[in-house]
């Protein structure tokens, strides 16, 4: 009985810090795009730029708690509905196939870099650049 509860405080806890740091990331992604001049890309750019901004201390917890959801679908969801729902807001900016590209490749990149960490600006630069072209 007390393990079964704590496995199920543990899991609610772990819930509330993912949904804590969506939030955390949501705010900001918004600030990125806020300060944005050009509307086309503007998600794409902002999600890369969050994404591979290794110095924000709410992206050192969310790194730890991505792991997480590679191994449990279950905490998945919560990152999977955030990012459909900002892509359902940002379609007629953020839908071409291209940027879809984009954002995967900042993903691999953000993995490759969880796995040996190394500068990623130049490449970071690159994916932002090639955003306005896409």
């Amino acid at each position: 009985f007390y393990l079964t509860n704590e496995r199920s405080l543990t899991r609610k806890l772990t819930e509330a810090m993912i949904v804590y740091i969506l939030q955390q990331i949501d705010s900001k992604i918004d600030e990125l795009i806020e300060a944005d001049q050009t509307a086309y890309g503007c998600f794409t750019r902002a999600y890369i730029r969050l994404n591979l901004n290794a110095k924000d201390p709410i992206l050192k917890l969310w790194n730890a708690f991505s792991m997480t959801m590679l191994t449990d679908k279950s905490y998945y969801s919560h990152w999977n509905n955030w990012f459909a729902q900002r892509l359902q807001k940002h379609h007629q900016t953020d839908h071409a196939l291209a940027l879809h590209l984009l954002r995967y490749a900042a993903d691999g990149l953000w993995l490759s870099n969880m796995i040996e960490d190394q500068n990623v600006s130049e490449m970071t630069d690159y994916l932002i650049e090639q955003s306005y072209n896409a």
